[in-house]
């Protein structure tokens, strides 16, 4: 869990210093040579907390989208719950059946132990 916190940070801190240049200069405009953008976060939430304006961004381009979300967010037992939260976040920037996956793995729950990086990276080229 604390690999997943410090990996929402840098990306936060990346996205942040990658946002500002591209507003400064246009490259938003620029955005339609690019055809595909993948999103993974690690919990349900996470794609409207820290990524909704550059998702925004994106998706007002015309970039198709895809978001791997690696948890359900069920550490209060309310991982149904958020799982159609984020589906209808999602539906919100056109990413819609296949293009959003939400995994609910035995080793990737919500919670406070430390998720094994190769079955995330596993997770992640797959859905790549």
């Amino acid at each position: 869990m604390i690999w997943a916190t410090t990996f929402v940070a840098i990306g936060l801190v990346a996205l942040a210093t990658v946002l500002s240049l591209m507003r400064r200069s246009g490259i938003f405009g620029k955005l339609r040579d690019h055809k595909h953008v993948a999103l993974v976060v690690a919990h349900p939430d996470d794609e409207a907390m820290f990524f909704w304006p550059t998702l925004s961004q994106l998706r007002a381009a015309g970039v198709t989208i895809s978001v791997l979300c690696l948890s359900t967010g069920n550490f209060d037992g309310l991982g149904d719950i958020r799982k159609r939260e984020m589906e209808n976040s999602c539906i919100q920037i056109g990413v819609t059946g296949e293009a959003l996956q939400i995994l609910d793995d035995p080793e990737l729950q919500d919670g406070w132990q430390k998720w094994p990086s190769n079955h995330v990276a596993d997770k992640v080229l797959i859905f790549l």
